[in-house]
């Protein structure tokens, strides 16, 4: 559960998108993206305040959301291929 900022926390918002590459990149039940109900019951804050966020960091290219019912968020495939890049550079 989310316990609130403090001195050098993340934000809600950073901790979402931290949240969502973690469950995208490791869970493969979760491979297709996250609806905004999973993540508001893993962060047990209200969906309206998730939705929120999430549309938030759709705008800013660091998520996309799919057309169909539910909406899921996942990560752009731009950002999958950087992160692999970067796996295979400092590893």
């Amino acid at each position: 559960m989310w316990k609130g900022r403090g001195v050098g926390m993340k934000t809600t918002k950073e901790s979402l998108l931290e949240y969502i590459q973690r469950e995208v990149f490791i869970d493969s039940i979760h491979k297709e993206g996250l609806s905004t109900n999973e993540i508001a019951d893993a962060f047990q804050i209200q969906r309206s305040n998730v939705s929120s966020l999430l549309n938030t960091l759709v705008k800013e290219g660091k998520l996309e959301k799919t057309t169909g019912r539910p909406v899921l968020y996942r990560i752009p495939e731009k950002m999958k291929w950087k992160k692999y890049v970067m796996e295979i550079k400092f590893s």
